[in-house]
């Protein structure tokens, strides 16, 4: 599915944009944003934070949102 519209989106959504795979983490209706990595704070920094981690977050404008591929993350099962 070519993704045109805000509605394409969901918060957390698990995309490919540029080979580089992340998730969905802020929607407007000229750009999105993804998070590529995201790392924990330490914990006397995390309880004092908005959240517990930083995050590297990309930017991907309206006019490039048909180059992105939604994806299903893969789960592994430790049995």
């Amino acid at each position: 599915m070519i993704k045109s519209t805000i509605e394409d989106f969901q918060l957390g959504e698990h995309i490919i944009y540029n080979n580089t795979t992340g998730y969905i983490t802020f929607i407007d209706n000229q750009y999105v944003t993804y998070c590529v990595k995201e790392t924990p704070l330490p914990p006397k920094v995390a309880e004092h934070s908005k959240r517990p981690t930083n995050q590297v977050n990309v930017l991907i404008y309206r006019q490039y949102w048909h180059l992105i591929q939604s994806t299903t993350p893969v789960h592994q099962n430790d049995n």
